[in-house]
């Protein structure tokens, strides 16, 4: 890729952190920060092939992001939603990315969304400050450092491993022998046994299917993607739209229907006013 979609997307990243106070250690809360900054974001288990999904939206200001937890752990998945911000704040002219396992690896889109999260979740500046602290070489990076850094800024130890290649310490052709070579089980358990469970599991959340739906509403959302309709249903959950709204996109004729059965997840005044907009749940 070229310096200057480089140059962009590292901008892309310190710009996106300052407008949303995310500090220079955004991973830990990357998922919280998208969802204050009007950006709808949606873990579900999924096929295997699929990584991450990217939609605009052309009617509000609210975006939607797919991250799919299969085979994921928590840290794939920070860099997943990061890496779909970066085609949200870089690709204008793209209202939906689908991003699956194995894409082209020349394709400059995916490269600069690539450079995108991991300046997001790993800024160089900040980088370098604290190997500075550490008064790292390039000999001194052990694996219990390679830890300790990717506990600190909330990555996996891959992400670590490149970014400090960025940086020069350590030369490229030693980068996939460490990730490949080294039991990075035993080094997570040995030097930060609190967050092992997170890098070893995939971290899939409930994902949470209608019950009670008639065999007509079923009929009317059949011809929708499966995906659709769970981030359709989820949205609606989590009091992030209307059950008005969730009749429209899931094409019903009317929104009776759907508050007849799905009553139970709304309180009465919501029922009674479906076009006004339901306040999001409590943190």
């Amino acid at each position: 890729m070229a310096i200057e979609g480089i140059d962009i997307a590292v901008k892309a990243a310190d710009k996106l952190r300052r407008q949303w106070n995310a500090g220079n250690r955004p991973g830990h809360v990357l998922f919280e920060l998208a969802d204050k900054n009007s950006v709808l974001v949606f873990r579900l288990a999924l096929a295997a092939k699929l990584s991450g999904l990217f939609v605009r939206s052309t009617r509000d200001k609210m975006s939607l992001i797919l991250v799919n937890t299969t085979n994921n752990n928590i840290y794939r998945q920070r860099f997943t939603l990061a890496h779909e911000l970066g085609h949200h704040q870089l690709h204008q002219d793209r209202d939906i990315i689908i991003d699956m396992d194995g894409q082209r690896a020349d394709d400059p889109r995916e490269h600069e969304a690539n450079v995108f999260a991991a300046q997001l979740l790993v800024p160089l500046k900040e980088l370098t400050q604290v190997l500075s602290a550490y008064s790292v070489t390039a000999t001194d990076v052990t694996d219990r450092l390679i830890v300790e850094l990717a506990k600190l800024f909330g990555v996996s130890h891959e992400t670590i491993l490149w970014r400090i290649k960025i940086i020069g310490k350590l030369p490229q052709k030693d980068i996939q022998h460490r990730i490949d070579d080294t039991d990075w089980d035993a080094a997570w358990q040995r030097f930060a046994p609190d967050a092992h469970a997170n890098t070893l599991c995939a971290q899939q959340p409930p994902v949470w299917h209608p019950q009670g739906v008639s065999s007509e509403t079923a009929r009317q959302v059949s011809g929708l993607p499966g995906v659709y309709r769970e981030m359709a249903f989820e949205a609606y959950q989590r009091r992030k739209i209307t059950a008005g709204k969730l009749a429209e996109i899931l094409g019903l004729s009317g929104s009776s229907v759907v508050l007849d059965e799905l009553a139970p997840l709304i309180t009465l005044d919501q029922a009674n006013d479906t076009d006004s907009p339901v306040e999001p749940e409590g943190e």
